[in-house]
């Protein structure tokens, strides 16, 4: 192992006093020096991220605590790691894996279905992630996920980082999850590591819907669409002309609450500009109905 040396020299100078000195002749001198270890090296740890195939996609530069470290995935999915100030008792090497780690997968799965069970809604496009450190931390590092930028801020508000726990095959939420809008991240501090995704509690009704942006120009929106949010897990939205011909329908199911439209019917054309009516169903029959404006 490769380790830098700080060299502190000491010199102490011993005279050697007798009569010869006291004629004039040189004094001995006498050289000690003390080799120091430099720990920086020991200290050091790195970030790994692995796609879902168990290939590296991006390894961090070494850094030293306290630090910060984020990867990202080939699609720009971004996650890493805040180590507060810790000596490490040696070279460090933390792991992350998207979709977590082959044998981990079905217990993943099983969560899924159980969380959802209970209200949790996954958030489209973000996979469970697995961390894995190479030695025992003798710290409680904090875990950073983003999020997609264009999440409707009350989807925002209700996110947090679920750690999964394998004895009961669940999700538990972390405590005291924090949401950078500016970042488009989440963070929270963990006492191990292991399996966490990010997820929304799901709507119970569709009072909190969202529709926008409304006027809706397909040119200057972002990703062309026009966006539901707020949905129950389970819905139907349909968009009918103002003869109320029904133009496009989607059925949504653990979609994260959200339902986009890119103003095209369900032949795949472009409608024209002009009012839209939509209708928006929950599982249990309840309804949330409004106009959108589509300028071409």
């Amino acid at each position: 192992m490769k380790i830098s040396v700080l060299i502190a020299l000491m010199v102490s100078l011993v005279l050697v006093f007798s009569d010869d000195a006291l004629t004039g002749q040189a004094a001995s001198v006498r050289i000690t020096m003390t080799v120091l270890p430099q720990f920086s090296d020991l200290h050091r740890f790195v970030v790994e991220l692995y796609d879902e195939e168990g290939r590296l996609v991006e390894r961090s530069e070494p850094a030293l605590p306290p630090s910060r470290i984020v990867v990202h995935s080939a699609d720009g999915r971004r996650m890493g790691i805040d180590l507060p100030a810790v000596a490490l008792a040696a070279p460090t090497t933390i792991r992350i894996y998207l979709k977590g780690t082959v044998v981990k997968r079905e217990i993943i799965e099983r969560a899924d279905i159980d969380g959802r069970s209970k209200g949790l809604s996954p958030i489209p496009g973000l996979d469970a992630v697995e961390y894995i450190a190479t030695r025992d931390l003798e710290t409680q590092p904090s875990i950073c996920l983003c999020f997609p930028s264009d999440l409707e801020p009350t989807v925002v508000d209700s996110l947090g980082i679920f750690r999964l726990d394998e004895s009961g095959m669940g999700w538990v939420r972390l405590p005291d999850c924090r949401s950078d809008l500016a970042e488009c991240a989440i963070s929270a501090q963990v006492e191990g590591f292991g399996v966490f995704r990010v997820m929304a509690k799901a709507a119970t009704d569709l009072k909190g819907l969202a529709v926008f942006p409304n006027p809706f120009v397909p040119n200057m929106a972002m990703g062309g669409t026009l966006r539901f949010a707020n949905l129950t897990p389970e819905a139907t939205v349909r968009i009918y002309d103002i003869t109320g011909q029904m133009v496009w329908t989607k059925h949504i199911k653990d979609s994260g609450g959200i339902a986009l439209w890119h103003g095209l019917n369900d032949a795949g054309q472009s409608v024209a500009s002009g009012i839209y009516l939509f209708v928006v169903t929950g599982p249990r029959g309840d309804e949330a109905t409004g106009k959108i404006t589509l300028i071409r």
